[in-house]
């Protein structure tokens, strides 16, 4: 057992002991014995608390509190704790690459930014789950760490309501990370989960975000009717081989690549052409990126031919 976590299942116990001390206190206020063994025990957690913030210090760690509960069921099944925390991770990783890197279409952070924003497990409790973990990070004077600004990217996506303000981080973090904001959302949407992180460079600093299942489900849903077009005007020199006006149809394959293109027929265009042969075709390509899969969408429309030679 490393050393944070033992410090941490010390700081669980004292916790632990205090809240049934409490509970008899309330029932006997006037029980010397008691208030000394509360009394004692309140030290023995304040020494813990400094033995951690030393510890977090010195090892320039950020300590993180991931805690789940469903009170609706108060159970917790393996593959809820393990879905949430999965996707807390590469949510956070995505975020944390595009602040090193750049904003992402696709989650394929850099390996030593992986290495650099794993959370390392620090203990955990029982009841409703709370797991501790911890990432290294940078103590600097002025400015916050990267690590740092990632938390606050993180916290600015929890409170995101609208499409507007998905829209705008979208500029910040990447498709990537909306699409991994998509999946943990999901994840306490179906499990049933209320999440409360709290992270900081001491105890005693702590900065707290929580998420009702409610919450996530506005998030999700609001990212699961997001998507962003791109639409560009390229020409192609392919075969035609297939062409129905009637039916708005046509099919090219591109010479140079051998690329199967399908689509529609744009205004203006003759409703007669001859398939078998080559010819220069004015193409419309609308790329349509959903923010939830990460997926591009291929949408053509033939806008013009040009006839060259019948092909060989």
């Amino acid at each position: 057992m490393s050393e944070i976590q033992k410090i941490i299942d010390a700081l669980n116990d004292s916790n632990s002991a205090m809240s049934h001390l409490k509970s008899a206190m309330d029932a006997h206020p006037n029980d010397e014995i008691l208030k000394i063994n509360a009394s004692a025990i309140e030290k023995r957690q304040k020494d813990i608390e400094r033995r951690l913030d030393q510890y977090l210090n010195t090892r320039q760690n950020e300590l993180v509190r991931y805690k789940i509960n469903r009170d609706w069921s108060k159970s917790y099944p393996a593959k809820a704790v393990a879905a949430s925390l999965g996707a807390f991770q590469d949510l956070f990783t995505s975020i944390f690459d595009a602040i090193k890197s750049s904003p992402k279409q696709r989650f394929r952070p850099a390996p030593e930014n992986v290495h650099a924003s794993t959370f390392e497990f620090a203990g955990a409790t029982t009841g409703s789950v709370v797991v501790s973990l911890t990432v290294e990070t940078e103590r600097l004077l002025a400015i916050d760490s990267d690590i740092q600004v990632a938390f606050g990217l993180f916290e600015q996506l929890t409170r995101a309501r609208t499409a507007e303000e998905i829209s705008d981080l979208v500029e910040k973090i990447g498709v990537a990370s909306i699409t991994k904001a998509y999946q943990w959302a999901d994840a306490s949407v179906a499990h049933g989960l209320d999440t409360k992180i709290s992270w900081g460079s001491s105890l005693g600093s702590l900065r707290d975000i929580e998420l009702s299942d409610g919450d996530a489900k506005i998030i999700r849903d609001v990212i699961e009717d997001r998507s962003a077009e791109d639409s560009t005007t390229v020409e192609v020199r392919g075969v035609l081989h297939g062409f129905d006006g009637a039916t708005s149809y046509f099919h090219l394959e591109e010479l140079e690549t051998k690329r199967d293109i399908k689509g529609n027929l744009g205004p203006g265009v003759s409703p007669a052409w001859t398939t078998g042969q080559v010819y220069i075709a004015s193409l419309n390509r609308i790329v349509t990126l959903v923010f939830s899969t990460g997926q591009e969408k291929e949408t053509w429309t033939l806008m013009g031919l040009r006839p060259q030679k019948e092909l060989n």
